[in-house]
C-alpha cells in the first residue's frame, strides 16, 4: 500500500502534478527570508530626492517564505501624512500577496501614539526598513529611517559560512607608482555569491557582509626590476594594514603572495595593496586568472 503522507519533489512524468508551493518548499526550508546583498544597497530604502513625504526603495531581490522577489528598478513608496498630534512608525515592506498573485513594496503604517511602536510585520512581509513619521510633517530625512535588512542566510547550517566568498582579480595589468601603497582595482568577478564586490563601483574593496571570521589570500606579480623591494598588503578599511609580505626586488616578474586569518564585522571592507620602491612606475601584471587577485572566505563565527 502507497504512503500518501510521503512526497517527493520531483518526479518526471506519471500523471504526477505540482503546485507551487511544491516548487518554492525546497527555498523555504533551507533558507531563511530577506534579502539578497544587503552590504551593496539592495533594497535599501532611502529618502527621496527632492525631500516630500516619500522614499525610494532600491533595485535588489529577496526571498520571503520561499518566493524569490526581484525589484528591476527603484520603487517610489508615499507614506501617509501624520496629522494625528502625535508620532508615529511605519514599516516599509515587501509584500507578497499570494491570494492576487503579487508582490509590492508598501507603507504599513503605525498607531500614532506619545510612545509610537511598529506594527506587526505580516507573515508574507519582509521588512525593509521603518520610518519616524512626525507630527505634521511635510518632509522624509534619512534620520528618520532606520534600515531593517538582513541578509538571506541558511538554517542552522555550517554551509553558511560558504556563501561569504568572494574571489576577484584584474583583467588589465596596473601601474604601481614609486614608494605609494596603491589599492589594486579588481575589475572582474571570479566567483561572488553574495555580492560582496563590485567590478565598477570602489572596484577595490570587498564588504564583509556578516560578522565572523576570514580567510583573506592575495597575489601581485611585479615586473622585472631590479632595485628595491617589492610588497603585498591586506588593507582594512582604507587604513589598517593586517598582512604584509615584503620581499627584495628580482630582475624577473616576481610574484608575491600574501594571507590573514582576521576577524571582521558586517560592513568591513578588504583591500589588496601593492608597494614597489624601483624609484619610478612599475606595473603589476597579469598573469593568467591568478594575478593580480584577492578570495575572502568566511571560516567561521
Amino acid at each position: 500500500m502507497m504512503n500518501v503522507t510521503v512526497k517527493t519533489n520531483y518526479f518526471d512524468g506519471g500523471g504526477i502534478s505540482y503546485a507551487a508551493a511544491d516548487l518554492i518548499a525546497p527555498f523555504a526550508s533551507l533558507l531563511t527570508n530577506g534579502v539578497f546583498g544587503v552590504v551593496i544597497g539592495a533594497l535599501q530604502v532611502l529618502a527621496h530626492s527632492p525631500a516630500n513625504l516619500s522614499v525610494d526603495v532600491q533595485a535588489g531581490s529577496c526571498l520571503i517564505n520561499g518566493y524569490y522577489v526581484k525589484n528591476d528598478a527603484v520603487v517610489n513608496v508615499p507614506i501617509g501624512a501624520n496629522t494625528s498630534g502625535y508620532n508615529r512608525i511605519d514599516n516599509i515592506v515587501a509584500n507578497v500577496d499570494t491570494a492576487n498573485k503579487i508582490t509590492t513594496i508598501i507603507d504599513i503604517q503605525g498607531i500614532p501614539s506619545s510612545s509610537p511602536v511598529a506594527p506587526a510585520v505580516g507573515s508574507n512581509q519582509l521588512l525593509l526598513a521603518q520610518v519616524l513619521v512626525g507630527n505634521n510633517i511635510s518632509v522624509l530625512n534619512q534620520n528618520i529611517i532606520t534600515d531593517s535588512r538582513v541578509n538571506v542566510d541558511l538554517f542552522g547550517s555550517q554551509l553558511a559560512s560558504f556563501m561569504n566568498y568572494c574571489y576577484a582579480r584584474s583583467s588589465v595589468s596596473i601601474s604601481l607608482a614609486d614608494s605609494a601603497y596603491t589599492a589594486i582595482p579588481l575589475n572582474t568577478n571570479m566567483n561572488d555569491p553574495q555580492n560582496m564586490h563590485s567590478a565598477t563601483t570602489n572596484n577595490t574593496r570587498i564588504i564583509i557582509p556578516k560578522s565572523g571570521n576570514y580567510a583573506i589570500n592575495g597575489i601581485i606579480v611585479f615586473a622585472s626590476n631590479s632595485t628595491g623591494r617589492r610588497e603585498a598588503c591586506i588593507r582594512l578599511n582604507g587604513g589598517d594594514y593586517i598582512a604584509v609580505n615584503s620581499a627584495p626586488a628580482d630582475n624577473a616578474n616576481q610574484g608575491v603572495t600574501v594571507s590573514a586569518i582576521q576577524y571582521l564585522n558586517a560592513g568591513d571592507y578588504i583591500e589588496l595593496c601593492g608597494l614597489q620602491t624601483s624609484g619610478a612606475a612599475l606595473n603589476a601584471l597579469i598573469y593568467y586568472n591568478c594575478a593580480p587577485s584577492v578570495s575572502v572566505q568566511r571560516i567561521g563565527g
